[in-house]
C-alpha cells in the first residue's frame, strides 16, 4: 500500500502541474502521445512476466528467452512509433503542431527502445515479495520523471518536458533493475520455452487488448468525434476522478497477484486474503469517491486554470466509475492466480460490447459527459457478475462478501451528508482555506464514523488496517 500511496501522490502532483502549465491544445497532443504508448503496450504485450511470477517451478531456464523477447518488443514498438508518427500527426492535429507531434512521438519511441533493456530479474522481487526493493524500483523512477518533466515544462512550457521525464524515468529504472537484482540476462532465445510461456501469455495478451479497448477506446472515440481539446478535458476528468482507482489497480496487480499465486491451492486462506484486501480497498475507495463528487468541482475551480473547468461534470460522473473500478481491482489478480484468465477475458468482451452500444448515442447527446456516463454505467452493470463469480470460486456466501463494503460505505455516506450541509450553509462558496477545512472535517468525521461502526459491528476493519500499518513499518525498517 505504501508503494501505491507514493506513486499516487507523485502522479497527482505531475498531473496538476501539467494541467496548469500547458494550454489545453498541448494537453490534447500530450494525451494523443500517451494513448499511442498505451496502444503499443497492449498490442505488444506478451504476458511472460505474469507467467514467470505465477509459475511454481524454477523459472531460471526461461529468463533469458523472456529478456530477449522483451528487447525485440521494445525494438518493434520503436519502429512502429517512428513510422506511424507522421500519420498520427495528420489526424485532427493543428497544422502548426504537426512537426512537434512527430518529433515527440519518435522521441518517446526511443525511450521505449531503451526501456527494453531492463533486467528481467526484477520478476524475482515480485515473486519473492521483496516489497522494500519494489518500493524503490517504482518510486525513484517516478520521482525522476516528476522532477525532470515539471522542471522542463515550467521553464519552456513545452510538451518536450514529458519526453525528458520519460527518459529520466527509463534511465533510473534501468540502473535500479541491475543494482537491485543479482541476476544478469544473456542473449539467448529458446523458441520452445517461448511457446511454453505463450500458452499462458496469450490470455494476458487477449486481456490486454480488451482492457485497452475498454479503458482507452472512449478516449479515441472522443478524439475522433469531438476533437483534441475535448480529448484533453475528458482525459483529465478521468485522471482526477480515477486516480485512486488506477493506482490501486496497478499496485494490487503487482502485489496481490504473487501473493495469491502462492496460496492458489488453499481456498480458505485465499478467501481470507481476498476479503482482507477488499476491506482495505473499500476503506479508501468509498470516501475518495464521495470527496471527488462533492469537493471535486471546488478543487478544479481553485487549483486549475479556467479553461479546464468544463471537465467538472464528467469528472463527477466518473467518480462512481472510479469507485467500482477500485472495488473490482482485486478480482483480476485473483482470476489470474486461480488460472482462470479465460473467464476474465469473456467478461471484458461483454464490457467491450456494451461500450460499443452505448458510447455513440450518449456522446452525441451530451458530449464528454455522455461518454463518461456510458463508461460509468458499464462499470456498474458488470460489477455483480464479477462479484458472483468470486463468491462461487472462493466458496464464500454473499453476506460474507458484502461485509467489507458495509462500514466504509455507511461512514462515507455520513461524510458526504455532512459536507453537503456545511457547503449549503456557507452558500456553496468555497475558498482555498475553507476547502482545506472541509477536507479536515471529512477526514475526522470519516475516521470517527468508521471507529464507531466497527466497534458496534465487530467486523474487525480497524484491526486489519492496524495489521497493514505494522507490515508497512516492518518493510520500512528493512529498507
Amino acid at each position: 500500500m505504501g508503494i501505491g500511496l507514493s506513486g499516487r501522490f507523485l502522479g497527482f502532483i505531475k498531473t496538476l502541474f501539467y494541467a496548469n502549465l500547458l494550454v489545453v491544445q498541448d494537453l490534447g497532443l500530450l494525451a494523443i502521445t500517451m494513448m499511442l504508448i498505451e496502444v503499443l503496450g497492449v498490442f505488444f504485450e506478451t504476458g511472460f512476466k505474469d507467467k514467470l511470477i505465477q509459475e511454481k517451478k524454477d523459472i531460471h531456464p526461461y529468463l533469458d528467452t523472456a529478456w530477449v523477447i522483451q528487447l525485440l518488443r521494445g525494438l518493434a514498438m520503436f519502429l512502429v512509433l517512428f513510422l506511424a508518427a507522421p500519420i498520427v500527426a495528420s489526424w485532427k492535429v493543428p497544422e502548426e503542431k504537426v512537426s512537434l507531434t512527430i518529433a515527440v512521438i519518435r522521441g518517446i519511441g526511443f525511450s521505449i527502445l531503451l526501456g527494453g533493456f531492463e533486467n528481467i530479474g526484477t520478476v524475482f522481487l515480485y515473486k519473492q515479495m521483496e516489497f522494500s526493493k519494489v518500493f524503490w524500483l517504482r518510486l525513484l523512477p517516478l520521482t525522476a520523471d516528476l522532477v525532470v518533466s515539471v522542471t522542463v515544462i515550467f521553464f519552456y512550457r513545452s510538451i518536450w518536458g514529458y519526453v525528458a521525464g520519460r527518459f529520466a524515468e527509463v534511465f533510473v529504472r534501468l540502473a535500479l533493475s541491475y543494482s537491485l537484482c543479482p541476476y544478469r540476462p544473456h542473449l539467448s532465445l529458446d523458441w520452445g520455452k517461448a511457446r511454453e510461456l505463450w500458452k499462458f501469455g496469450k490470455w494476458i495478451f487477449g486481456l490486454s487488448i480488451l482492457n485497452f479497448l475498454i479503458s482507452e477506446g472512449d478516449d479515441f472515440f472522443v478524439w475522433w468525434y469531438l476533437g483534441v481539446s475535448s480529448l484533453a478535458l475528458y482525459r483529465y476528468a478521468f485522471r482526477f476522478s480515477n486516480l485512486p482507482a488506477t493506482d490501486l489497480t496497478n499496485t494490487l496487480s503487482q502485489v496481490t497477484f504473487p501473493a495469491y499465486s502462492k496460496i492458489q491451492d488453499d481456498i480458505p486462506r485465499l478467501r481470507e486474503a481476498y476479503l482482507k484486501v477488499l476491506m482495505v480497498i473499500s476503506f479508501f475507495s468509498f470516501p475518495l469517491a464521495g470527496l471527488i463528487f462533492i469537493l471535486g468541482p471546488d478543487f478544479v475551480q481553485i487549483f486549475l486554470k479556467e479553461d479546464m473547468h468544463p471537465m467538472i461534470p464528467a469528472m463527477q460522473i466518473m467518480a462512481f466509475k472510479g469507485l467500482f473500478r477500485s472495488l473490482g481491482a482485486a478480482r483480476g489478480p485473483l482470476f489470474l492466480a486461480l488460472g482462470k484468465p479465460k473467464i476474465h477475458w469473456i467478461l471484458q468482451c461483454v464490457r467491450l460490447f456494451l461500450l460499443a452500444v452505448l458510447i455513440y448515442p450518449l456522446t452525441r447527446s451530451w458530449g464528454i459527459e455522455g461518454t463518461a456516463t456510458a463508461t460509468t454505467l458499464i462499470a456498474i452493470l458488470l460489477s455483480p457478475i464479477g462479484f458472483w463469480l468470486v463468491c462461487r470460486w472462493l466458496k464464500c456466501s454473499v453476506w460474507r462478501m458484502l461485509q467489507p463494503f458495509l462500514i466504509p460505505m455507511a461512514a462515507a455516506s455520513v461524510v458526504v451528508l455532512i459536507l453537503v450541509l456545511v457547503k449549503s450553509a456557507a452558500g456553496w462558496k468555497v475558498s482555498p482555506l475553507f476547502f482545506g477545512g472541509l477536507l479536515v472535517v471529512a477526514i475526522v468525521c470519516y475516521g470517527g464514523a468508521v471507529w464507531l461502526l466497527d466497534s458496534i459491528s465487530k467486523f474487525g476493519l480497524l484491526e486489519i488496517l492496524k495489521d497493514q500499518v505494522n507490515v508497512l513499518r516492518r518493510r520500512k525498517n528493512s529498507l
